[in-house]
């Protein structure tokens, strides 16, 4: 933002700074990385104590304090609750790996659902470990939907400003002209699926999509 913002660019930094950008934001980056997180939680929820040890009272006070917790899991898989809670996490996350294939409104909506990433909305109150994973990731869709706004904000000024290059410096009345030179078809928010819009400011101008998202001030 501050380049595109406070410098004049050529054509060819420009082109260089939008070929970054889409290296920025690989399709399947999303669908990647709720596999692998997924992979870890189940790594996390196998996780085996060490071997338990009987007292001794030659130990001291610490011997009692390491063995709780080992009795606690022996008991906790023994009850069965341990399976219920991989086999609820498995099918969570199973839901969360097909999602991330969608559209990003798509992903957005499963982060505003209040009850998926979190068992005890859903009165699950016996899922320890989904309860510990799930919630870290309620946030994730959204975030990746802003991350990919900025990108596509960018990416859009970029080009509005190697069209200013080959116009005098002057600002194209809508995105629609960027089309078929730069984009296939006008820019649109991926959070919204929305056409992006480019307002004239005092200083420069702004690209907009629910709001400001981007602002060149020269």
């Amino acid at each position: 933002m501050h380049l595109i913002s406070f410098s004049t660019l050529s054509p060819t930094q420009a082109h260089y700074l939008q070929t970054e950008l889409q290296f920025a934001r690989p399709e399947k980056a999303i669908y990647l990385a709720m596999i692998g997180e997924r992979c870890m939680g189940l790594d996390a929820m196998h996780f085996r104590p060490q071997p338990l040890t009987m007292f001794d009272v030659q130990l001291g006070p610490a011997a009692e304090v390491e063995l709780g917790p080992q009795f606690l899991m022996l008991a906790f898989r023994m009850s069965g609750l341990a399976s219920r809670d991989v086999r609820f996490y498995l099918s969570t996350m199973s839901t969360v790996v097909s999602t991330a294939t969608n559209r990003v409104p798509n992903r957005i909506a499963l982060s505003n659902n209040g009850t998926t990433f979190n068992p005890r909305n859903q009165g699950n109150v016996s899922y320890i470990l989904s309860s510990m994973l799930l919630p870290a990731l309620d946030k994730a869709f959204i975030k990746e939907a802003d991350c990919l706004t900025a990108i596509t904000a960018a990416d859009t000024a970029l080009a509005v400003e190697t069209w200013r290059a080959a116009n005098a410096g002057r600002i194209p009345d809508s995105l629609a002209d960027l089309v078929p030179e730069f984009f296939p078809e006008a820019p649109v928010d991926p959070a919204t699926e929305k056409p992006l819009s480019i307002v004239p400011t005092a200083t420069g101008y702004a690209i907009h999509g629910s709001g400001p998202l981007f602002t060149v001030r020269r």
